[in-house]
């Protein structure tokens, strides 16, 4: 609640939740509201879109030293004979594997009620 990214209306949320938890010892449901998860956004629906970007950029430079460094240590012959190909290869490989952890975590962390 302290960010500053917090919206009010979902920093509201969460103080009527921490009262209610407080005063009258009801906790709500087992699993923590929309205002918790993504005190930032005040919309459900577009959260696993940011996401699902937020990992693919993050993940997109780690992905592409593992898919890139072996083609180019174990398979130097075929590198320096077709680059084109390898790095096609690479960066399929990369841009495939960066898409997978982010429809992960999209799934994953996502809210649908």
């Amino acid at each position: 609640m302290t960010r500053k990214s917090t919206t009010p209306a979902n920093a509201t949320a969460l103080l009527e939740r921490i009262s209610l938890a407080s005063e009258a010892g009801d906790f709500g449901a087992r699993f923590v509201p929309c205002a918790g998860t993504h005190p930032w956004s005040e919309y459900c629906s577009i959260e696993p879109l940011t996401r699902f970007a937020a990992v693919f950029r993050w993940m997109f430079p780690i992905y592409g030293a593992l898919h890139l460094v072996p083609a180019v240590l174990f398979k130097r012959a075929q590198f320096f004979e077709k680059p084109g190909v390898m790095l096609r290869r690479a960066t399929w490989g990369t841009i495939r594997s960066s898409a997978f952890l982010g429809a992960f975590v999209a799934i994953f962390q996502g809210e649908y009620k």
